[in-house]
């Protein structure tokens, strides 16, 4: 059996830990994540310890065990990525973890600095994970999108997540197509260890927006729609925006209505947890976009979604899912909100697809792993 070592961001562990559950099948398989000091841990864990730390030797970490195996998790603690040398110390560690676990192949699915050491010293043995071929809209860090765009020159054998900007990928980076795979995200089955309170007892239709506030999130358009349907003299209709960020547009006009929240703060997964689980359909008005982390964790409590047309967004979410809408529409926004409002049996239908079906698609993570491992078995081979 291949050994793979799995290099990861703690941001992306909601879709990394079904990723893989289902490598573990197939390979000896290490996963190595980062956690930092001024971001908080999704694990849940208290007091981690600076450096190196194993999965095993943290109670909080046995709830995550029936997605990897404990005793080749590990965690590699800094205080920050933002200071130069703190940023070379997890550098270190992480080189000295991938030495000591000495992979066949690495998967990675960060070209954060830190990644510097592994880039250069085990380049030929890396397949990347591309979560977002190209960066968003108003995304300033300009020496980040530098560090990407070597990364993707150096690294042969890279998997992007969406079919629809494959082709835009491999001409604007110059690739081959070959080394080029297409997976899929799915559900985020992560999710399911949270255990929400039911909390919707107000009988009022509930709209959810969360996430980073960030300009190509498109909140402002999701604002003016609400605010259309309360002109409109819909009363019992509330929006809830919430997550952390700068705000880019003046939200203080939306305040005034007793029906909109506005929670401006990072979010735990129990928040997460909670808040969708409480909320009849979650919206996402983005103007640009690649795939969406939201859209597969409201899936994962069934919840249908209003999308816009971007990115890749409509290979995740189709009629049997939600609403697809074009950006910047708040006409769309509203004309969709209040269909599911007025016909609440389509959200029943939409829920039940995603709680029986949506899995057994090619939608569903064996499809997407499947591809991931190809990819594997290629870098594998070039390295014969």
């Amino acid at each position: 059996m291949k050994k793979v070592a799995f290099v990861s961001e703690m941001a992306l562990l909601e879709p990394n830990l079904s990723i893989v559950k289902r490598l573990n099948t197939t390979y000896d398989l290490y996963y190595v994540t980062d956690c930092r000091q001024d971001i908080p841990n999704k694990f849940g864990i208290k007091n981690i310890r600076r450096g190196i730390n194993r999965a095993i030797d943290y109670e909080e970490m046995t709830k995550f065990s029936s997605f990897f195996n404990l005793q080749k998790t590990y965690l590699i603690y800094s205080l920050t990525n933002k200071k130069f040398f703190n940023a070379i110390k997890k550098a270190y560690d992480v080189v000295r973890v991938v030495r000591k676990i000495s992979p066949s192949v690495i998967l990675t699915d960060t070209t954060a600095p830190y990644t510097v050491l592994l880039f250069l010293f085990y380049y030929h043995k890396i397949v990347l994970l591309v979560h977002d071929p190209f960066p968003h809209s108003g995304y300033k860090k300009k020496w980040l999108i530098l560090f990407r765009y070597l990364a993707f020159k150096l690294i042969r054998n890279k998997v992007i997540f969406n079919t629809k900007q494959y082709e835009a990928f491999i001409r604007n980076y110059k690739l081959s197509p070959q080394d080029v795979f297409c997976s899929n995200l799915s559900t985020f089955e992560f999710m399911k260890v949270y255990r929400p309170c039911n909390k919707k007892k107000d009988g009022k239709f509930k709209i959810l927006f969360w996430g980073i506030i960030s300009q190509y999130k498109g909140i402002e358009y999701l604002c003016s729609a609400f605010e259309e349907i309360v002109k409109q003299g819909y009363q019992d209709i509330e929006l809830t925006i919430a997550g952390s960020g700068e705000l880019y547009f003046d939200i203080d006009p939306y305040l005034k209505y007793s029906n909109f929240k506005f929670i401006h703060k990072f979010l735990t997964n129990e928040e997460i947890a909670d808040y969708v689980f409480n909320t009849d359909i979650v919206v996402c008005p983005y103007v640009d976009a690649t795939q969406s982390g939201v859209i597969m964790t409201a899936f994962a409590y069934c919840k249908p979604v209003i999308a816009t047309n971007v990115g890749g967004l409509s290979e995740v979410v189709d009629e049997y899912s939600g609403i697809l809408i074009e950006p910047r529409s708040v006409k769309q926004l509203v004309d969709s909100i209040l269909l599911l409002y007025k016909k609440l049996y389509i959200i029943k239908q939409m829920e039940r697809y995603l709680r029986e079906d949506y899995a057994e698609t090619e939608k569903g993570w064996e499809h997407g792993s499947a591809i991931i491992a190809s990819a594997i078995e290629k870098q594998y081979e070039e390295q014969l």
